[in-house]
């Protein structure tokens, strides 16, 4: 997947997960368990491409990887930000099917 992404007042930090359909969706109880990449995120637009196979996935079927949806976090603890996401795209390595 690839996005542009600016993060203001907050720890920096950027979570994104990839949730099976295990959890209930933007839930945060047990989102850790979800494969996930911690982003450094700056107040300025920044560009993120982050492959399928560079998430740690576990939930193997025999169709592969399950997906029910994309999910952020961002703050803990009633943090005041403002995170700004443009032009998520589904991206295939080299030519796509």
């Amino acid at each position: 997947m690839s996005f542009w992404a600016r993060l203001e007042g907050s720890s920096g930090r950027v979570v994104v997960a990839l949730n099976d359909g295990s959890h209930p969706s933007g839930s945060l109880d047990d989102r850790s368990t979800l494969p996930s990449r911690t982003l450094a995120v700056s107040p300025d637009w920044q560009q993120f491409v982050l492959p399928f196979d560079s998430f740690p996935i576990t939930n193997l079927t025999a169709d592969g990887p399950s997906l029910a949806s994309i999910e952020f976090f961002v703050g803990e603890g009633g943090e005041h930000f403002d995170l700004w996401i443009d032009d998520l795209a589904l991206v295939c390595a080299g030519g796509c099917p």
